[in-house]
């Protein structure tokens, strides 16, 4: 869980299964808030959750909780959107299991 997790994982040289990503950025309902474009967390924080973060410097530790609170907030709806294969990354993962032998 987190925002722009494609950057933190470059940084780093890691990768994630897809699937298992919970990306502020990438949840479409919070997409359709800033029109279609990667949605700032500042703006989610307020909008969604009413907080006002990053007022002074960048604290990382703040933004990591502010995107769980949002995943958390959203849980079931976010869950169900990709049960319901409308992320990408649930269809990747569907693909791989029908791919594995089966027992």
């Amino acid at each position: 869980v987190g925002h722009a997790l494609h950057n933190d994982f470059a940084c780093l040289m890691l990768s994630h299964p897809r699937a298992q990503l919970r990306d502020t950025v990438k949840y479409r309902p919070f997409r359709a808030m800033a029109k279609g474009k990667n949605p700032s967390l500042r703006r989610l924080a307020e909008e969604v959750l009413g907080l006002k973060i990053q007022a002074g410097e960048h604290d990382s530790v703040e933004d990591a909780r502010v995107a769980m609170l949002l995943y958390r907030r959203h849980k079931d709806d976010w869950e169900n959107y990709l049960f319901r294969g409308e992320g990408r990354g649930f269809k990747a993962a569907r693909k791989q299991k029908s791919k594995a032998p089966k027992k």
